[in-house]
């Protein structure tokens, strides 16, 4: 653990022979003062020699700790000045003699008043063993699991409640005592999973073990405006399960919360407040926060390594200063970016935290956390605690990772050292629409703007295919007033019912688009094909250009490279498209505003700005996903959206769909 051990005692008790049993045990490195000095040829044994050996021994042993290593010193340091020049994290004193072969030692000879360890007798294989068992304890952390939460920005908090439950009874046999269940987003009507909202109904229905506190973060940006009234809205009663709320904010809010810590220790409730992006603050800021924090009611502190950017010594840096000035207990929440989550942990253990966030698995937004299992086998290591994470939970979250594909890559790096939001990478990585090829643009064009946090905005735009104003063409038709529409999506339900959407067809004569490049049904009876993703355009663009059907997309708004490479005889209809994070969708005459480039909105954008929603309006292929994510998310959302907007009854689908809210199965 970084430790500066210091092995005093007379020549002959037996320092030597100890030593070497510890450093093998703890891989620490060995400063012998007798090889010391003779490396220095120096054997001045006046008090002067000695206090000139000390000094030197010191900075050696300090050396080696800074660059990580723990490091074990033996040499006799006979007086309490010597001692207090080393200044040894951990000193052994070694009780085994009386007296010395060197009648000078012992004469200067003072016995420590403070130390950690005594040893009485020449037994290194029995001491080291106690030692080492003595040094280890005192790795006392509360460690906090909050996979449920912070692992939900992988499957959109999709946890079904017998996996939650699963995961209360096995973490709790780790010895793991803290368990942060998820958030408890103000709810916007977005559809998210159950540890998204955590509700009291899902928390009433679960048997807490006896030895859990569970507890719930919040983002502060969620309750600034009129916090009491938001806050009752979605705390409406107190909640006897819930143990401890964490409060997320920004530097700047931070000082706006005084009134929501004050609500929940009425409440009973335990208060952490979680500074983010911790990475980006100055000291004085830090200073600043411990200031106001101290004045409040709040219990603990957490610092949030939130772009996975912090090193072992920044995290140093931070932890000394929250340790000279905050009077709250500390804790860390690391990120794996550079893969110094453990690392960086420990750090702020040695220098005061004594709380330290975890995930199964690492589990977590972008390239993930410090795991649990790490942080619990250095616990181990350290106490002789048989505290594994069971296999059947161990099992369930390896088959979350093959499916999401959570952990750091040298993306994630590139990400850190550009103090650019792990979400970016995190989307990109997750999309199929972008290749590898395109990551380093993207990151690049990051650089280049503040992309500490997260806008979807910026992600598509970083891209430089979409300009930022909007353009389209005056070539958009008109449809026949009273033609049924019919939109093709890529799901594999097209193909299964081919004959019901073929008779369909024969018996309706819709207009027919097919969304990018889904071929199920025949080229023949196609009207339009739809695309608005730049990457997706020009990545199918040898397609679109092999057939002969209209093809709508954000022309006017796509880089030369795109344009280059279409087919000049191309019948193009030039329709343009504006990213916006907010919910402010818009079918305008020639351009649409949409929160992301998926070719369904963007298709019934078009339809509405020729008002043919007025038509009856068909689906095909729109299968929806087997469980939650951010895909089902937005389709869901965006078609949600529309109706709200432009349609009155629900869209009708051809084929068996998951988006049952928006549309309507015949």
């Amino acid at each position: 653990m970084n430790k500066k051990i210091l092995i005093m005692g007379l020549p002959g008790s037996g320092k030597t022979t100890l030593a070497k049993k510890i450093v093998t045990m703890f891989k620490a490195k060995w400063l012998n003062a007798d090889d010391i000095r003779k490396k220095y040829n120096d054997w001045d044994f006046s008090f002067k020699g000695r206090i000139r050996q000390a000094k030197r021994l010191s900075q050696l042993a300090d050396q080696f700790r800074k660059n990580g290593h723990t490091v074990v010193t033996d040499f006799v340091c006979p007086t309490p000045e010597l001692r207090k020049i080393f200044k040894p994290d951990y000193l052994i004193w070694m009780d085994t003699i009386k007296k010395g072969r060197f009648e000078d030692t012992n004469k200067l000879f003072i016995p420590p008043q403070k130390f950690n360890f005594k040893v009485r007798t020449k037994n290194a294989n029995f001491w080291s063993k106690q030692i080492y068992k003595n040094i280890n304890k005192k790795f006392n952390i509360n460690i906090l699991d909050c996979t449920l939460r912070d692992g939900g920005y992988y499957n959109n908090w999709d946890f079904r409640k017998k996996d939650i439950q699963r995961y209360l009874d096995e973490i709790s046999k780790t010895g793991i005592k803290f368990v942060e269940l998820g958030f408890r987003f103000y709810d916007k009507n977005e559809i998210k999973g159950l540890t998204a909202y955590t509700k009291d109904s899902l928390i009433n229905s679960l048997k807490i073990p006896n030895t859990l506190s569970i507890g719930l973060m919040i983002n502060a940006s969620d309750f600034l405006n009129n916090p009491i009234e938001n806050l009752k809205k979605v705390f409406r009663e107190k909640n006897n399960k819930i143990k401890f709320i964490r409060l997320a904010c920004h530097y700047n809010e931070i000082f706006l919360t005084e009134d929501i810590i004050k609500w929940f220790k009425k409440r009973n409730y335990s208060v952490f407040i979680n500074l983010m992006q911790i990475s980006e603050i100055k000291k004085k800021k830090i200073i600043n926060v411990c200031n106001f924090i101290n004045k409040t009611k709040a219990d603990y502190f957490y610092f949030a390594d939130s772009l996975g950017s912090l090193t072992p010594n920044k995290t140093k840096e931070i932890s000394k200063v929250l340790k000279k000035n905050c009077n709250k207990e500390f804790g860390i929440h690391a990120h794996n970016n550079l893969r110094l989550a453990l690392k960086n942990s420990i750090t702020a253990k040695n220098f005061g935290a004594s709380w330290i966030d975890c995930t199964v698995t690492g589990m977590g937004r972008g390239p993930g956390n410090l795991k649990t299992e790490d942080i619990l086998f250095v616990q181990k290591k350290f106490l002789e605690t048989n505290n594994n994470i069971p296999s059947d939970l161990m099992n369930y979250f390896k088959k979350l990772k093959k499916k999401y594909n959570w952990g750091p890559n040298k993306f994630y790096e590139l990400a850190a050292y550009n103090r650019i939001h792990p979400t970016y990478i995190q989307k990109i990585i997750s999309d199929s629409r972008y290749q590898k090829r395109d990551y380093i643009n993207i990151i690049n064009n990051l650089k280049k703007i503040d992309a500490r946090k997260f806008n979807p905005d910026k992600l598509l735009n970083s891209y430089i295919f979409l300009s930022k104003i909007p353009k389209g063409g005056n070539q958009i038709f008109k449809l026949e007033k009273n033609k049924n529409i019919l939109i093709l999506g890529p799901g594999r339900n097209l193909k299964k019912y081919q004959g019901k959407i073929l008779k369909f067809i024969s018996e309706t004569k819709p207009f027919i688009i097919s969304l990018n490049t889904t071929k199920q049904i025949e080229e023949k009876f196609i009207d339009l094909r739809v695309a608005c993703h730049p990457l997706r355009i020009m990545a199918d663009m040898n397609f679109h250009n092999s057939v002969k059907t209209k093809l709508m997309i954000p022309y006017s708004m796509l880089s030369k490279k795109i344009k280059q490479s279409m087919n000049k005889q191309k019948k193009i209809i030039d329709y343009g498209l504006l990213l916006n994070s907010e919910k402010n969708i818009k079918a305008n005459k020639k351009f649409c505003i949409l929160q992301s480039p998926l070719a369904i909105g963007y298709c019934l954008s078009m339809l509405i700005s020729n008002k043919a929603h007025n038509n009856k309006i068909f689906l095909a292929g729109f299968d929806g996903y087997e469980e939650a994510n951010s895909s089902i998310d937005e389709t869901e959302q965006m078609l949600l959206e529309l109706k709200k907007r432009y349609f009155k009854k629900k869209l009708t689908s051809l084929t068996p769909s998951k988006y049952k809210k928006s549309l309507l199965f015949v």
